[in-house]
């Protein structure tokens, strides 16, 4: 009996030093999965969707002007009365319009009592039809500087008729009145393209007075370059697109009405009329500047 105890005690201890390893064993465990994060898809900038950009009236800083000698609208001769075979014309057009920048080009241009021709691009009517309608109803002549501002030069006859035709529909349904007049997109003209104007009633307008404002964005070069040019019968070039360009609106309009100069449309430098066909570039057109 106590043999068999001893064998008893013995495999019971056996035992319980077994349990204890298993005790202090660590557990088993499955194997770890590798670690799943979900993150936000990251976008490169050419996919996601840009910021919308500030107008520039928003970003534009707000500067006190400068007072400058003007002469007053009550002492500026006005256009819709002059006689420009007497008086000192002169006609300020404004091309590639209309734009954002049409409501502070009007904004000058009343203030200096001034009547100006705008050549205007078809394609960017319908999004600015209320600057349209108020270019018309401020009594500036509102002209066809075609739909979209391609190169004339290399167009059919059948093409540069649509681009002319289509502008002329647009500035008549926002205006009221058709226009007389056309501007070729760069000062791009030839026979091909005067034949096609004539055909359908409308003069070509030039210019003899090119700032360079498309180039230089400085408003004093601009103004210093009009001043110095101006002749009376001259046709100034310039572009409503740039806030430097109405800033030299307000520097050389002033000084040349401070010397007698009356702003007036191209048509009005024209007292006998415009021809359909022809090109002007000044009041002494066809001599001042006809193109190949």
């Amino acid at each position: 009996m106590k043999v068999w105890r001893a064998r008893i005690i013995a495999g019971v201890s056996a035992l319980a030093l077994l349990g204890g390893c298993a005790l202090t064993q660590p557990a088993e465990t499955e194997p770890a999965l590798a670690q799943q994060t979900t993150t936000t898809p990251t976008y490169s900038p050419a996919i996601m969707l840009p910021d919308p950009t500030p107008t520039p009236t928003a970003t534009t800083p707000t500067t006190t002007p400068t007072p400058t000698p003007t002469v007053t609208p009550t002492t500026v001769e006005v256009a819709a009365d002059v006689d420009c075979t007497v008086a000192k014309c002169i006609a300020l057009t404004i091309d590639d319009g209309p734009s954002e920048r049409s409501g502070k080009v009007l904004d000058t241009l009343k203030k200096y009592n001034v009547k100006a021709t705008f050549f205007l691009v078809g394609n960017r009517i319908g999004n600015y039809t209320a600057a349209v309608k108020r270019m018309g109803a401020e009594g500036h002549s509102v002209q066809n500087h075609s739909y979209s501002h391609p190169e004339f030069w290399y167009m059919s006859s059948a093409q540069i008729k649509s681009q002319l035709t289509k502008t002329s529909k647009l500035i008549k349904k926002y205006t009221g009145t058709a226009p007389t007049m056309y501007r070729p997109p760069y000062g791009e003209s030839n026979k091909t393209v005067r034949k096609v104007g004539k055909n359908l009633g409308l003069a070509q307008v030039l210019w003899d007075i090119d700032p360079k404002d498309w180039k230089d964005r400085d408003a004093d070069t601009v103004a210093k370059r009009v001043i110095k040019n101006a002749k009376p019968g001259s046709i100034i070039l310039t572009h409503g697109l740039y806030s430097s360009t109405i800033k030299a609106y307000k520097k050389f309009i002033p000084e040349l009405q401070a010397k007698g100069y009356v702003f007036v449309t191209v048509d009005q430098l024209f007292p006998k009329g415009m021809k359909a066909g022809t090109n002007y570039a000044c009041q002494a057109a066809p001599k001042c500047r006809e193109p190949a």
